[in-house]
């Protein structure tokens, strides 16, 4: 059975590998889109500014004309002089200064009015170039590449022969392409993302293996570790009752810290063997309620001659009625871990109180301590196994780095949430959320 972490990491490389093709195929796209529509509308561009330029040479003396005679003030009745071409996909109007249309072929009429309102005030140079998408009934549209030149006299401008081109058509075929292509980049990336699944499969098969054959590994040597543990640590105590008073002081000290590196290492391999079953799924709960305060109460007493030893005060204060659904046992190993790590990371002198209360939903127990405190990024990484924020400290208190991780698996199997609250220097204060007697009445009812 493959572990939570293998499926989690090969989700995210799944999600990284797709995201990559996904850049890829937005950047593809949105190059063939310009490029494309810079290649079908260049002729065009090109087009209507040559158009723009041979109708200036064509109307330019009809500008200068309707000039000279509105200077004098022979204006003649508006009127012009317009053909209509609907064989033409392009078409031009030569505007006066004060916006009289004096001239023009155009193949749609109907979009006149909207033409003149859209190029009203523009006065192009050579080479400018603007779109315009105008209206030429309810339900219809045209996209138009609109050039012109304007006509001075003297540093005033006379009027303006405007030129365009219909390229409808031209865009509509690029938008279609747009969506083509956009429509297969969604059907590749759906396909990437299965074949990347897939792929991160494979790729993880061999880690998967090895962290398999690890678990066996941690499982049956911890098994095997046991035996000979129980062995020395009897051996030891027969010699320290039969022997203690012949041997010498310095051997007396050396039995009594093997004494200690033996319970450590039980310590050790209990909780390696925990884990080992946890990861295989052979740990079983045996759910039922129980009042949280005898609990914790035998607890406490059970570490005093710790905190007494490190000068550690002790303070419990939980109601006489805060029932929690769970395994007992379970609980109490996860008050134990909590509270050692309380003790053992204090400062002489401080203290460490355990609160609970309960809500409709959850029972909350707290563990607070005003120890050396943990940083953020030691915050985010405590429940890690053989994580130690103080590699030192740590090994001079005993820790091995695994019993936060128990706890954590204790929490989660129990379906609760375990948070931490620290301040170098300052303490830290655990908070696990585990149900309680409404929300499991509610859940099971």
């Amino acid at each position: 059975m493959k572990h939570p972490l293998f499926d989690s990491t090969r989700r995210k490389l799944t999600l990284l590998y797709t995201g990559f093709i996904f850049i890829f195929l937005l950047a593809f796209i949105l190059t063939c889109y310009f490029l494309l529509l810079s290649l079908v509308t260049r002729e065009q561009r090109s087009q209507v500014q040559l158009m723009a330029e041979s109708e200036l040479s064509d109307h330019q003396h009809d500008l200068l004309k309707w000039y000279s005679k509105s200077g004098t003030g022979q204006r003649e009745p508006k009127r012009s002089s317009l053909e209509y071409r609907p064989d033409l996909r392009s078409f031009y109007y030569v505007v006066a200064g004060d916006g009289t249309l004096l001239d023009g072929d155009e193949a749609l009429p109907d979009a006149r009015t909207s033409i003149l309102r859209a190029i009203r005030g523009w006065r192009p140079a050579a080479g400018d170039i603007q779109y315009e998408t105008v209206r030429i009934s309810d339900d219809a549209e045209v996209r138009l590449l609109l050039a012109g030149r304007s006509v001075y006299q003297e540093g005033t401008y006379i009027g303006t022969v405007y030129t365009g081109t219909n390229v409808t058509e031209q865009m509509r075929v690029v938008h279609v392409l747009l969506l083509v292509l956009g429509g297969l980049a969604v059907v590749f990336l759906g396909v990437s993302a299965g074949l990347g699944y897939w792929m991160a499969g494979r790729a993880m098969g061999p880690i998967d293996q090895a962290f398999l054959r690890q678990k066996e590994f941690l499982s049956d040597a911890s098994h095997e570790l046991r035996t000979p543990l129980s062995i020395l640590q009897a051996s030891v105590e027969v010699i320290e009752a039969e022997d203690r008073d012949q041997l010498s002081p310095f051997s007396q000290q050396v039995l009594a810290d093997m004494k200690d590196e033996m319970r450590r290492m039980g310590r050790l391999v209990g909780d390696l063997l925990f884990l080992a079953r946890s990861d295989e799924n052979k740990l079983h709960l045996e759910k039922r309620w129980f009042l949280l305060q005898p609990l914790a109460e035998q607890i406490v007493r059970q570490f005093h001659p710790l905190a007494e030893q490190s000068q550690v005060t002790l303070q419990l204060r939980i109601a006489e009625n805060v029932q929690v659904y769970g395994d007992a046992e379970r609980v109490a190993q996860l008050l134990h871990i909590l509270l050692d790590n309380a003790i053992r990371y204090n400062v002489p002198g401080g203290s460490v109180t355990v609160t609970a209360a309960k809500n409709k939903q959850t029972c909350e127990m707290q563990v607070a301590d005003t120890g050396v405190g943990m940083t953020g990024e030691e915050r985010a990484k405590i429940f890690e196994r053989f994580y130690r924020a103080d590699g030192a400290r740590s090994r001079e208190q005993g820790s091995n780095g695994i019993g936060l991780a128990v706890a954590d698996w204790i929490v989660a199997s129990h379906k609760g949430t375990v948070e931490v609250e620290s301040t170098p220097g300052m303490g830290s204060t655990f908070t696990v959320r585990l149900p309680c007697q409404a929300a499991v009445r509610e859940e099971y009812s």
